[in-house]
């Protein structure tokens, strides 16, 4: 302890500059070793006493690493070894090592604080001693290395940091004469150490040297590290084989067995591994080889020689065999030595044979084409026998039929030649044996045989297993659907039977076939109704170079699939009944065509019934349409459905069309009469008339269809006995012809009959009463001329009746406005029961005709009245004249009519018998007596208007009244309600509008209805546009809309 602590006092020393202790002790010193005392090095102990020393504590100021290598007493101050210290495990690879932390030096009493660096210096001593990666070494050596070769070692480590203590030396314990030890330095300073080889080596002296390497450092003691080195000399093949004698002689006789031993050559070799390993073998280099290998055979590893053929005395007595020893080294030595061999006569012997193929052969198989010909030949064959006499007399046989053996003329031997003709697909190979045998006693002989196999020709044409194929495919398949497979063989052998199926041109492209396999499938969609059966040719040819070519019919029949909808022959249909024909009477056939077969092109056909109609229609299987009632073409006029024609495929599918029957006119209704009527029958005129002015007009209609039927006639039949009347065929107007006689009587009866032009002709009579009033003008004039006194007095009598008479005048007229009054009332409630019937839109959303078709259907007429208190001195004809001129949106409400009726050039008087002959398309029996009443209003003030009457207003109050249809302000007519009974569904149709006035208390108010459908839904929009008239005739347009 005490030579511990004497180490530590030398090695230590201490600093006092600038709070910094220094200590320097040596590596690996105990655990508990006293390093130095702070209160001491730092001089603590010279300025304070010692009881203010014990109040001073020491202690690390942080918590560095340095707590596990050193520990700090708190009171003392004394600084020791925790831990063993490694100066090459803390300071790796560093020339010094220093260790440093911080320590805090404090106390409360006195008061003080002080930080001081601690740098402990650790010394190396010589701790470790060298050492090498390895203790032993190998290095392999080849004996032919070139002097002067160097070998590299690996040096030793020493793991000391100083370097007094690293390794300062190496050195070669055992050297010899044939390698020497260098060390040198390299460019980065460290040690290069090698071996170096002196002389040539020859492994087969040494094989092997150990030499040691002795590695020193320089401490004290010193110490060392030994590395064994061993040199291993590798063989070079620098020797060769060496017989035992350059030659060998021994004599055989013959017919010795096979596998007889004669002798054995053998030879050495210094070398090894390899290099010494001998091989024997007969030299190849000599001209009768082939017959030393068929006769004698060496053993390559013992040189061995046996007997390998037959032994036999002949032409060849003396065999001399140069026989090879060769090393296995990378460039192998060879050395070579001579055997004699000397066959001795000893028995007979039998023939040997030679066979020579002139066809291609391999060994003992010779191949030939089974086309050759008869006499080809084939083979070469000659027998030997060395014996003499009947010994040596030899005869040759061949047993095959397929082949004959032929002698040559003045030549030896035989040839065997093609005796028949051979085929390839009957036998392949045959078996050839030809036997040599001499004439000795015993006979003795020799057989060779061979394989003759014979090559195919392509003398074979693909043959189809079947003439005809036939296969069935349903239409509209998928692109590729497997139909059938084709098969055929072909009896020739690979290549000749590999067979390639290919179309030829009638297949239309409309199938393929895999060459290989002989699927056909379908290179497109089919289509039975374009083509329904398939026939074309597949060809199998062969892959001779010659190609032969197979064939067969290939039907495909292409079955129907339900993928054809039923055709209607037009866009829609359109036919005519007559009215008034029984129930089940025959309308029309729809014609519908099917371009599938079977059930999918058998069609059944049905209407389409919307909920709550009922069609007066059937339809049979066959498409006749047929009716269930019979029809009034004034009530309808024409009827529109929709017919579906349904297959009975699996899906079955449909078609739907539109059908529109029109129901033709006959002549089933009389005129009826709207002026006079039984209400106002009545007109006034007075005597005094002049002739030609216009007294009354008859108004009638026929609600028969425009043409013959509803075309009226007016003649005057009874009561114009003086023809004192005229009334205008036409038109109904009637005039005075003649001048009324004052003694006429003032009641005349006159009956007008009213007849249209259809067959039979039909008429309604009407009769009315002309009242006749009396003015005397020569009176007057006279009472005019007479005494101005008097005539003050003639004047007051005269106003005094005139006022009377135009007061009761009036009282008349007050009288029969209220009566009219209350029938118009009536007639209101009744016609505002009758509500339009929305019609029946025929829906098809898929159905969208490519031409436009102008669907008319009936319109319901309903009479506008006036607002109460208004007159209305226009006629009704005029109102009828004018009625389409002034439609608010440019339809004409009575063009809904069949085509062709109003032609140009009609005169205006055949236009209104026209459009009034259409008003049975839009009247019903109430709405004509409604008419009938506002005629008679029309007709009361025509009277007074021109008759003077008094009953009626002045010119321009009839003016004024005659257009109270007409807004001051606008130059739109008040309309009469219309009611449609059906509008087109077709987007692309023509459409028309419907336009509507209904009256309502005291306005007037009006509606078009516009539908129009939706190309994507089959949703319908009505735009309502809303006219409102008021009291003073002022009017707007409203627009809304509903689906």
């Amino acid at each position: 302890m005490a030579y511990v602590l004497l180490g530590v006092l030398l090695l230590t020393g201490v600093s006092f500059a600038e709070n910094v202790i220094r200590f320097h002790i040596v590596e690996e010193l105990p655990v508990g070793t006293l390093v130095g005392n702070l209160a001491v090095e730092s001089g603590l102990q010279f300025n304070f006493t010692n009881a203010e020393l014990e109040s001073i504590r020491y202690s690390f100021l942080d918590q560095t690493n340095m707590r596990s290598l050193f520990t700090i007493q708190e009171r003392t101050g004394n600084v020791l070894i925790k831990s063993l210290l490694d100066r090459e495990t803390e300071c790796i690879f560093m020339d010094l090592c220093v260790l440093s932390f911080d320590v805090a030096i404090h106390s409360s009493s006195p008061q003080m604080f002080e930080i001081y660096s601690i740098e402990i210096t650790i010394e190396d001593i010589n701790d470790n001693s060298p050492k090498f990666p390895t203790e032993r070494i190998t290095i392999r050596v080849p004996e032919s290395t070139v002097v002067g070769t160097f070998f590299g070692l690996s040096e030793a480590i020493d793991a000391d940091s100083t370097n007094k203590n690293i390794i300062q030396s190496y050195e070669l314990v055992n050297g010899n004469d044939v390698f020497i030890f260098n060390a040198s330095k390299d460019m980065d300073g460290r040690l290069s150490l090698r071996l170096i080889l002196l002389s040539e080596l020859d492994r087969e002296d040494i094989d092997l040297y150990e030499l040691e390497l002795l590695a020193k450092d320089g401490g004290d003691p010193i110490k060392t590290a030994t590395l064994t080195v061993y040199i291993d000399i590798e063989d070079t093949n620098d020797n060769s084989p060496v017989f035992e004698h350059d030659s060998y002689a021994i004599d055989l006789n013959e017919g010795t067995n096979k596998q007889t031993p004669l002798l054995a050559v053998t030879a050495k070799d210094k070398d090894v591994g390899d290099n010494g390993d001998i091989v024997y073998r007969f030299s190849p280099r000599q001209s009768n080889i082939e017959r030393i290998s068929k006769t004698f055979s060496l053993n390559e590893k013992t040189g061995i020689i046996y007997v390998a053929g037959e032994i036999t005395f002949g032409k060849q007595n003396t065999f001399k065999i140069i026989v090879e020893a060769s090393d296995k080294g990378s460039q192998p030595r060879t050395s070579y030595a001579t055997v004699t061999i000397n066959i001795l006569d000893t028995a007979n012997n039998k023939p040997e044979m030679f066979v020579n193929f002139l066809v291609p052969a391999n060994d003992s198989l010779v191949s030939i084409s089974e086309a050759a010909d008869i006499g080809t030949v084939i083979a070469h064959v000659t027998a030997d026998d060395a014996d003499s006499g009947p010994n040596g007399q030899v005869i040759c046989a061949v047993t095959n039929q397929y082949v004959t053996l032929q002698n040559i003329s003045g030549k030896p031997g035989y040839l065997i030649s093609l005796k028949m003709e051979l085929d390839h697909e009957m036998k392949q190979e045959h078996y050839i044996s030809v036997t040599c045998s001499d004439n000795g006693s015993p006979k003795l002989s020799a057989s060779k045989s061979f394989m003759l196999r014979v090559l195919d020709e392509n003398d074979n044409a693909p043959i189809f297993k079947e003439a005809t194929y036939s296969a069935t495919i349903d239409e509209s398949n998928p692109v590729g659907k497997y139909c059938l497979k084709v098969s055929a063989t072909d009896a020739d052998m690979w290549p000749n039977d590999k067979l390639r199926y290919t179309l030829i041109e009638d297949s239309k492209n409309a199938f393929s076939i895999n060459p290989s396999s002989g699927v056909i499938t379908a290179n497109q969609r089919l289509d039975r109704e374009k083509q329904d059966e398939y026939r074309f040719t597949v060809l199998a040819v062969d892959g001779g170079s010659t190609a032969l070519t197979g064939t067969t019919v290939v039907v495909i029949v292409v079955k129907d699939v339900n993928d054809n909808k039923p055709e209607f022959d037009v866009p829609f249909f359109q036919f005519f009944i007559k009215e008034n024909l029984p129930a089940d009477t025959t309308v029309d056939t729809v014609k519908v065509s099917d371009d599938d077969t079977g059930n999918n092109k058998k069609i059944v056909f049905s209407l389409v019934q919307n909920p709550g109609e009922n069609l007066p229609f059937i339809i049979n299987n066959i498409g006749e349409i047929r009716t269930t009632a019979s029809f009034d073409r004034e009530e309808d006029s024409s009827f529109i459905f929709e017919v579906v024609a349904t297959d009975q495929g699996i899906p079955a599918l449909s078609t739907r069309i539109f059908v529109r029957v029109y129901v033709t006119d006959e002549n089933d209704n009389q005129p009826s009469i709207i002026y006079p009527n039984r209400v106002n029958n009545t007109i006034t005129a007075s005597y005094s008339t002049a002739v030609g002015i216009y007294l009354t007009k008859v108004n009638a209609v026929d609600i028969d269809e425009n043409g013959p039927n509803s075309q009226l006639t007016y003649d005057i039949v009874a009561g114009n006995d003086d023809d004192i009347f005229t009334i205008i065929q036409t038109s109904g107007k009637i005039y005075l012809r003649r001048q009324l006689e004052e003694r006429s009587t003032s009641l005349k009866s006159l009956t007008v009959k009213v007849a249209d032009n259809g067959i039979p002709q039909l008429q309604t009579n009407v009769t009315f009463i002309l009242a006749l009033s009396y003015i005397d003008s020569n009176a007057l004039a006279s009472f005019s001329s007479a005494d101005s006194s008097s005539k003050n007095v003639i004047i007051v009598i005269a106003v005094v009746s005139m006022t009377i008479i135009i007061s009761g005048a009036l009282i008349a007229v007050i009288c029969v406005l209220r009566r009219s009054e209350q029938i118009r009332k009536k007639h209101i409630e009744e016609h505002t029961k009758k509500t339009t019937i929305v019609p029946q839109l025929y829906k098809e959303a898929n159905y969208k005709p490519n031409i436009g078709i102008n669907v008319q259907e009936n319109i319901s007429y309903h009479e506008a009245l006036p607002p109460k208190g208004k007159e209305i001195h226009s006629s009704y004809d005029e109102d009828l004249d004018n009625m389409e001129l002034y439609s608010s949106f440019g339809t004409s409400v009575f063009t809904d009519t069949l085509p062709g009726l109003e032609k140009p050039g009609q005169s205006m008087e055949e236009q209104r018998i026209i459009k009034r002959s259409s008003l049975k398309h839009v009247l019903s029996d109430e709405q004509i007596s409604g008419i009938h009443s506002l005629d008679d209003i029309s007709e009361i003030s025509k009277e007074d208007y021109n008759s003077d009457s008094g009953r009626g207003s002045s010119d321009p109050d009839s003016t004024r009244q005659s257009n109270m249809y007409y807004n001051e302000k606008s130059t739109h007519r008040f309309k009469p309600v219309l009611k449609s009974n059906i509008q087109d569904r077709f987007t692309d149709i023509q459409r028309e509008d419907d336009s509507a006035y209904i009256p309502f208390g005291k306005k007037y108010y009006g509606f078009v209805d516009r539908p129009a459908i939706s190309q994507n839904t089959n949703n319908y929009k009505n735009d309502i546009k809303t006219v409102r008239f008021d009291e003073n005739g002022q009017f707007c347009v409203e627009t809304s809309s509903f689906v």
